[in-house]
């Protein structure tokens, strides 16, 4: 792998990954640091590249942040652990800068930005860089609304103001927030190839900004603060307790995009917060399939009595829903849950365990579209809708694939409260909007419902089932599949 023109060149012979080290900390930024690792994973698939050209290594001391189950790292700053790093990426967040009093993580910093090829930053994370001098005389950018405040603050770095990422040398910073996505993507282009990259894109159902000078949310440098004031309610909204539902092998963007809105629209909202989360699973610890594992709140919840105090249940997608589909107990958890929920809210493959659970019957609904029929069989007396971004069935609201679940958490914001409101919250995000239930780009992605496709999609379907059937009943845990 190489960058063209930047005469950095990764030696991937031998089957060697490249090392990315992810700095997370108190207050860190969910869709700065998930979407671009989403891609990244994806970028891992054998379907998509054939091979793990990526490990990720996720390194802080006790991260936490608002609306996320806490992340588990691998190591902390400083651990003489920590394998050589190729690739070092800092997300933002609003604990930067009293993560920067933290001695231990500016001289482990400071090391491994001089060691690393490639240096990413998102939003405020160039905050770090810029904290240890690496940017003065480079050009940089950041979130558009903290762009002035960090302009003063460190004079020497030529930052632009119009762009949505910016290169110089080995290092790459972004824009705000979702901006991160689109600069890994174009990494990866630039690094394998424009191929990969769009496979990648099109596997999260994601359609990303793919000009580093194209900044649609520039404006944000002047006068946010007045769209702020401008989008207040008239009257109090009441918060909404939102119930994660996690399990092995779910889905980073699916689960990430969603919370990363909710968190924007507490911040938004002049009178409290309008979402509260906890998150729940039969295990104290989940892996997402794209590597980082997570502790959950309220662990072993199939004993508890937590359906009762859900407002949404949120059920995000993943590999692993292969497994959950064929979990009695879970499915029989879900269902009672659904019913008593004010808001039921699936992104991805996490509608097949929401229709498999008998939720769904006579109401329309989504999936993801590259495994649409693998999914669907799982809710025969189901309105599946295949060209829709995202379906809202009374209080049922599902989602097409991975990215899509951010346009319709805005869709629940917006209906929470007003299309103005969520319109800021997407831009304090600095992400773009699908607002069109029917604006599906990638409904083309569905396969094509041949004979062979429907027998194939049918025997190991059927095999599948089976397996885990037969293993639960014999009191196995039942591992999901790997992606």
């Amino acid at each position: 792998a190489a960058l063209d023109g930047k005469n950095i060149v990764f030696d991937l012979r031998n089957g060697r990954s490249l090392q990315v080290g992810v700095l997370v900390y108190p207050g860190y930024e969910l869709l700065d640091t998930y979407g671009p690792l989403e891609m990244l994973g994806v970028a891992n698939l054998r379907a998509v590249s054939g091979r793990q050209l990526f490990d990720i290594h996720i390194i802080g001391n006790e991260p936490s942040t608002d609306m996320a189950p806490n992340v588990v790292p691998n190591f902390a700053p400083g651990d003489d652990e920590i394998p050589n790093l190729d690739i070092l990426f800092i997300p933002g967040g609003n604990g930067w800068m009293e993560e920067m009093k933290m001695e231990a993580t500016v001289a482990w910093l400071e090391k491994a930005v001089k060691q690393a090829k490639l240096v990413l930053s998102v939003c405020n994370g160039v905050g770090f860089l810029c904290s240890i001098g690496v940017l003065n005389g480079k050009r940089a950018t950041t979130n558009k609304i903290d762009l002035r405040e960090l302009q003063a603050q460190f004079s020497l770095v030529d930052f632009v103001e119009e762009a949505r990422w910016v290169d110089d040398g080995k290092f790459y910073t972004s824009s705000g927030i979702s901006a991160g996505t689109d600069m890994v993507l174009h990494l990866l282009s630039q690094m394998f190839s424009p191929e990969l990259a769009d496979k990648v894109a099109h596997f999260a159902e994601y359609e990303p900004i793919k000009s580093s000078s194209h900044d649609p949310f520039v404006t944000n440098v002047k006068g946010f603060k007045h769209q702020i004031d401008n989008c207040q309610p008239e009257t109090p909204v009441n918060s909404l307790k939102v119930g994660l539902l996690l399990y092995d092998n779910f889905e980073l963007f699916d689960t990430f995009g969603p919370l990363e809105m909710f968190a924007c629209a507490n911040r938004t909202y002049a009178n409290g917060s309008l979402f509260s989360l906890i998150t729940l699973a039969e295990t104290r610890y989940v892996r997402a399939s794209k590597g980082p594992q997570f502790e959950v709140s309220h662990p072993y919840f199939l004993n508890d009595q937590t359906e009762d105090i859900l407002d949404i249940l949120f059920i995000p997608g993943g590999i692993g829903t292969i497994r959950e589909v064929n979990n009695e107990k879970l499915l029989k958890w879900v269902k009672i849950a659904a019913e008593k929920a004010t808001l039921v809210f699936t992104v991805c493959s996490g509608s097949a365990i929401l229709a498999k659970a008998g939720s769904l019957d006579g109401k329309q609904a989504t999936t993801n579209k590259l495994m649409f029929h693998e999914m669907t069989r799982y809710g025969p007396h189901v309105d599946w809708q295949q060209n829709a971004r995202f379906v809202i069935d009374g209080k049922f609201h599902t989602s097409s694939g991975v990215a899509a679940g951010t346009d319709l958490a805005l869709e629940i914001i917006a209906r929470r409260v007003s299309q103005n409101f969520a319109d800021v919250v997407a831009r304090r995000a600095e992400f773009v909007r699908i607002k069109a239930p029917e604006n599906d780009p990638f409904a083309a992605d569905v396969p094509p419902k041949t004979f062979f496709r429907r027998a194939v999609v049918a025997i190991s379907g059927v095999a599948t089932d089976a397996i885990f059937n037969v293993g639960f009943k014999l009191g196995f845990r039942m591992k999901p599949p790997t992606s």
